[in-house]
């Protein structure tokens, strides 16, 4: 949704010539990934899983929803056309959702600390010495957190 006003459409008593919103809302179906089931307990007491087979892929991860802000403003600074300073504000994953890209195949979603995981993760609630794996911590089990961003143009 793009909203710039009209030069005859004074808000509040303001007039809002050069000023542009921009808002977007962007939705995506989560990733899709193999289901596990659990098939007993190792000798650390650690739960194991093995991935349903027959279910390839059949699992969807939580959706993404994404929604991001830009605000501008143009100060014509006395020339005449597009000549002027922009002041800028751009607001990435406005609601800071936590969009999941890393998913854990047992609970079909972002990894949080308690969360049983498969054999070939390490698991950060057994610190043995035989915990090997990739570590379910990882940052980039999400997507971006909310960014902002402001910037300053001169247009000649």
């Amino acid at each position: 949704m793009v909203f710039t006003p009209d030069s005859t459409l004074p808000i509040a008593g303001l007039d809002l010539t050069g000023f542009r919103a921009y808002l977007s809302y962007q939705f995506t179906s989560g990733y899709r990934y193999t289901p596990q089931r659990q098939t007993g307990v190792n000798d650390q007491g650690r739960t194991q899983y093995e991935p349903i087979l027959d279910q390839y892929l059949q699992g969807q991860g939580t959706p993404w929803n994404i929604v991001d802000l830009k605000l501008s403003y143009k100060l014509p600074l006395g020339f005449k056309g597009e000549k002027g300073l922009v002041l800028s504000l751009e607001v990435r994953n406005l609601m800071d959702a936590k969009n999941a890209q890393i998913i854990n195949p047992v609970t079909g979603r972002a990894y949080e600390y308690g969360d049983p995981v498969p054999l070939s993760w390490r698991d950060p609630r057994f610190n043995g010495p035989q915990e090997r794996g990739v570590d379910p911590r990882n940052p980039a089990r999400y997507l971006q957190p909310r960014q902002i961003l402001y910037g300053l143009q001169f247009r000649f």
